[in-house]
């Protein structure tokens, strides 16, 4: 009998401790320059969804070159986590809503690191975008194309080294 009087109180601790804040829960941001600061830590702390909530905050809140910082940020995010179709969105964002951020350089940088992901969808999106747009990069964006192919014909299980990339 004495477990009856104890399981309901069992119960509600247990309860308890699973409603109460953890440290995977999502901040709630007010100030977008905020957001993007903790989103940059969050990254760099491996967690993605923190990064991601506050990056898509800055970039619905912040002015014109906070959002473009953000979803530059998002794409970032999205490529390093193997959340291509997340990357893909953002990108797609940018391209429609600031296309003046983008520019040769950081298309370059964007294909080398979908490529290094091994995330031949985005890089390859990149690629093609970068050279309708900033031809000057073409010979910056050899080693992202060789690695789209190697992807293509090696399948996802490359390492970096064979896709052209230092280090493994």
């Amino acid at each position: 009998m004495r477990f009856t009087h104890t399981l309901p109180l069992v119960l509600a601790l247990g309860l308890a401790a699973c409603s109460g804040d953890s440290k995977d829960s999502t901040p709630t941001f007010t100030d977008p320059v905020a957001a993007m600061d903790q989103a940059d830590a969050a990254a760099a702390s491996g967690n993605a969804s923190t990064a991601q909530a506050g990056y898509e905050y800055a970039a619905e809140n912040g002015d014109t070159k906070l959002k473009g910082d953000a979803l530059f940020a998002l794409i970032d995010l999205g490529l390093k986590n193997s959340m291509e179709d997340d990357a893909l969105a953002a990108f797609e964002r940018l391209k429609s809503e600031m296309p003046d951020y983008l520019n040769g350089e950081n298309m370059v940088k964007l294909a080398d690191t979908a490529a290094r992901n091994v995330l031949a969808g985005a890089a390859e999106e990149f690629v093609l975008y970068a050279m309708e747009n900033f031809p000057e990069v073409k010979d910056q964006l050899v080693k992202a194309s060789n690695a789209i192919e190697t992807i293509k014909n090696s399948g996802p299980n490359v390492s970096q080294s064979e896709l052209g990339y230092v280090g493994d």
